[in-house]
């Protein structure tokens, strides 16, 4: 259930209070902790972990590695990406970037 301003309960579903008549405010979505990885200890990462660490999406890694412009482990159905591997990439990718 809602709380409304005036303190009255309003039900889920409802787009009134029904004692003032405001309408009702949706509930805050809730706030995922950010995950921490360690990227020292670990000697590979997991698709997902790998995005994480640079930065960018699942898709981007998974269309990378399609386009075999970034190397993979693939032990049964998991894929995996050695540290030393992003690092390469990284660097081989590297540009100068002008200051906007």
């Amino acid at each position: 259930m809602i709380e409304c301003k005036c303190g009255e309960s309003i039900r889920e579903g409802a787009k009134f209070c029904p004692n003032c008549g405001k309408k009702a405010l949706k509930p805050k979505a809730e706030v995922k902790p950010l995950t921490i990885i360690h990227t020292d200890s670990k000697l590979a990462f997991s698709v997902k972990e790998a995005a994480q660490a640079i930065g960018v999406s699942t898709f981007l890694i998974r269309e990378l590695i399609n386009q075999q412009k970034l190397r993979c482990v693939r032990l049964n159905s998991r894929i995996l990406i050695r540290r030393e591997v992003l690092e390469d990439y990284l660097m081989q990718n590297e540009v100068d970037v002008k200051a906007v």
